[in-house]
């Protein structure tokens, strides 16, 4: 960019007298960039789960998450079944994946203390986490206010069982 007698900015000009259609970036302005590269999340769906119509969840699930995760731009590393959410929380740990994404958060384990565990080793390893039905993404206030709540209100629920 050319500096002009008044001090405002103008477009720098190509070879041809043309404005250049791009705009160069100061070495301070590329390093407050965020990391380029393309997110990549595994999914978990615990296998099994039927719908109303005796159709298995899974693929409904599948599906569900595949969109929210394709809406950020983001790609699907692995699909992991309920047998293997120890091994999905490893490849977060590992940094194999940037993070863990779940249809529900019901998913996520068999009580409150299982849920809360994988999410606290998710976090630890700097991943992310989202739960598409729940609208709860970690990476936002408004999803971590959401997991507050459902987190208060799970542990109501049990207090009362």
């Amino acid at each position: 960019m050319s500096v002009s007698q008044a001090g405002r900015e103008r477009p720098a000009k190509n070879p041809s007298g043309r404005a250049a259609r791009h705009q160069t970036r100061s070495p301070a302005e590329t390093a407050n960039r965020t990391d380029l590269r393309v997110v990549v999340v595994d999914g978990y769906v615990p296998s099994g789960r039927r719908l109303d119509r005796g159709l298995r969840a899974t693929h409904l699930y599948h599906g569900q998450i595949r969109s929210w995760v394709a809406s950020r731009g983001w790609r699907v590393g692995r699909m992991f079944d309920e047998c293997s959410l120890q091994v999905a929380l490893e490849r977060v740990e590992s940094r194999e994946t940037d993070g863990l994404i779940v249809a529900r958060f019901s998913h996520l384990g068999s009580s409150l203390a299982d849920a809360l565990a994988a999410i606290e080793r998710i976090q630890a390893a700097g991943g992310r986490f989202a739960s598409v039905a729940d609208g709860i993404d970690l990476d936002t206030p408004n999803g971590r206010l959401l997991l507050r709540l459902l987190l208060s209100v799970l542990h109501q629920n049990q207090e009362r069982s």
